[in-house]
C-alpha cells in the first residue's frame, strides 16, 4: 500500500499528466488531498491545469485551498467555470 502522507503527491501527479483515471481512484479511496506547505498541492494542479472537473471533486472530497506557499484564491478565475 501507499503511505498515506505521499498520496497528496500522487494525486498531484495525476492531475498534472492528464491521467484523470489513476487519480480519481486515488482521490476516492480517501487518499490526502491537503498540503498546505506544497506548491503541488492537488487543488493547486487542478487550478494551473484550468479543469473545472478536478477543481469541483477535491472541494467535494474537502480540499481546503490554504496553501501557505502559493496563493489558491488569487489563481482561481470566475471564468474558469
Amino acid at each position: 500500500t501507499v503511505r498515506s502522507e505521499f498520496t497528496s503527491w500522487f494525486v498531484s501527479i495525476a492531475i498534472a499528466k492528464g491521467h484523470d483515471n489513476i487519480g480519481f481512484d486515488l482521490l476516492n479511496s480517501n487518499c490526502k488531498i491537503n498540503n498546505k506547505t506544497s506548491v503541488h498541492e492537488p487543488i493547486v494542479e487542478a487550478i494551473k491545469r484550468g479543469t473545472s472537473k478536478w477543481v469541483e471533486a477535491l472541494i467535494c472530497h474537502g480540499a481546503n485551498a490554504l496553501n501557505e506557499k502559493v496563493g489558491v484564491a488569487s489563481r482561481y478565475q470566475i471564468q474558469f467555470f
